[in-house]
């Protein structure tokens, strides 16, 4: 069969789109365990520890995919760190779950001192991800999902990310409509909308709170080649307007942290 050029030149677009979308998923270094070995983690207190079962997910050929899948919006490189333990000395100071700080050299510097072997591949604008795991459990699996879930899941770090994130933290403390940048977002503040989103947990009825929803607005904007989709058909009208609202902040959201996350050394404890 004949190939005609215009054929020829799609698919010569399509295998460039493709490669495109992986490369933002670098690779991940070898996992380490916890110098604090004796730390465990909020998360045991409603999953089972199983280090042996989040060390064998980390370096894990689905892992690899769920990463290239995932990452493919985000667009500087991502490498991936995992540390199998709990870290408060470094992830919990005033409570915090997640620190952002530059990769060079502090970052850098930070995980050679861990004990992770640096490719030279590693420029200065890749993001470098140490998260912490200790559970393998289904709903709290370090996916990559799981892993920006939890940095969105820890307000003071997350706005030094994407400033617009504090209109979310706003809803989630039910500040004063006052507060608001777009005061007709203060109506959602009871699940009935939760109908109207369209990513998995929500299809399978998992979120649990109406923060857990903003959160997951997030994940679904900056992880998916679609970004964040609404089902407005699915609730009452009095919801498509705050929600459409919402959804500005998260798009909004999402283009800052894209933006600032270059450079960055990311580390978040994630179970």
């Amino acid at each position: 069969m004949r190939i005609t050029a215009s054929r020829i030149r799609q698919i010569i677009r399509e295998e460039a789109h493709k490669a495109l979308q992986e490369m933002p998923y670098a690779d991940s270094l070898e996992s380490r365990d916890s110098p604090e070995p004796d730390m465990i983690s909020l998360a045991t207190s409603f999953y089972p520890e199983n280090r042996s079962g989040a060390k064998k997910f980390a370096s894990s050929k689905r892992l690899k995919h769920l990463a290239k899948k995932h990452f493919s919006n985000i667009r500087n490189n991502i490498w991936l760190a995992p540390m199998i333990g709990a870290m408060p000395s470094l992830v919990s100071e005033d409570f915090r779950r997640m620190i952002a700080e530059p990769l060079r050299p502090d970052g850098m510097d930070r995980l050679k001192a861990l004990g992770y072997a640096l490719p030279n591949g590693i420029k200065g604008d890749d993001v470098v991800i140490l998260y912490t795991s200790m559970v393998s459990a289904k709903y709290a699996l370090a996916t990559p999902w799981m892993i920006f879930h939890a940095m969105f899941d820890t307000a003071p770090e997350t706005m030094s990310l994407c400033p617009s994130f504090m209109q979310i933290e706003d809803l989630y403390n039910e500040m004063p409509e006052e507060r608001f940048e777009n005061p007709v977002i203060a109506h959602l503040s009871n699940p009935d909308w939760f109908g109207a989103l369209t990513m998995a947990s929500a299809r399978a009825n998992e979120i649990a709170s109406i923060s857990d929803a903003y959160v997951e607005m997030m994940c679904q904007e900056l992880l998916t080649r679609r970004g964040l989709r609404l089902n407005l058909e699915a609730v009452d009208d009095e919801y498509h307007e705050p929600l459409l609202a919402l959804s500005g902040i998260i798009k909004q959201c999402a283009d800052e942290f894209r933006q600032n996350i270059g450079g960055k050394l990311i580390i978040v404890a994630v179970n």
